[in-house]
């Protein structure tokens, strides 16, 4: 076997081994933090952020595929591949596990902190992904349109059919709103890539 094939080979395993090392270690350290667990969430922590390394070297280099620099579009596109998923993890991490915080203290200034770490994960997410669709091309924005389409559609449709169940189930709890964030960044990835090899 050849040295390139060996490479493109290595950057595939890792391609494909990188999200599922990250998704699980991030919800191990999620699980053991939770459990008070803080040495094993720390390790679970460290595998997280190398599979992230490994995930991100991963997709550099399956986009760069032989050349030496990414046009704008490319660039941008990757970069907000890359950090999506980083950014909706913190979002949902500082939601879930620092907000609450706030309402245990009496300190204006420490709620407000509490409260303001999910918020500027929120924003980074949005300056990122309104960075990524200024900087696309025209057939880009094209599909990152339709990808929200569908995924906010699928979404309102979800929440209508929820609605449904909890009319006949009244013991039926609502979905806390948090939780749209992490399920439209769930829907619309997956949309965004069928669209775009649609578009090949």
């Amino acid at each position: 076997m050849s040295e390139g094939a060996t490479g493109s080979m290595a950057i595939r395993a890792a391609g494909l081994a990188g999200p599922f090392a990250f998704a699980l270690s991030v919800v191990a350290a999620a699980l053991l933090a939770g459990a008070g667990a803080a040495l094993g969430a720390g390790l679970a922590a460290l595998v997280a952020l190398a599979a992230f390394v490994l995930m991100a070297w991963s997709m550099r280099r399956r986009a760069l595929d032989g050349r030496k620099r990414l046009p704008t579009p490319e660039r941008a596109a990757l970069r907000f591949q890359i950090f999506n998923g980083l950014w909706v993890v913190a979002f949902v991490l500082s939601f879930v596990f620092i907000a609450p915080l706030a309402a245990e203290t009496e300190q204006a200034f420490e709620r407000f902190a509490y409260l303001a770490t999910p918020a500027a994960a929120l924003a980074v997410l949005v300056a990122e992904f309104v960075r990524m669709i200024v900087l696309s091309d025209e057939r880009e924005r094209r599909q990152h349109v339709a990808a929200c389409a569908i995924a906010g559609g699928v979404l309102v449709a979800g929440a209508a059919f929820w609605g449904v169940l909890e009319a006949g189930l009244p013991g039926l709890s609502s979905p806390q709103g948090w939780i749209l964030l992490p399920a439209f960044a769930t829907l619309y990835a997956p949309v965004f890539a069928l669209l775009q090899r649609g578009g090949e």
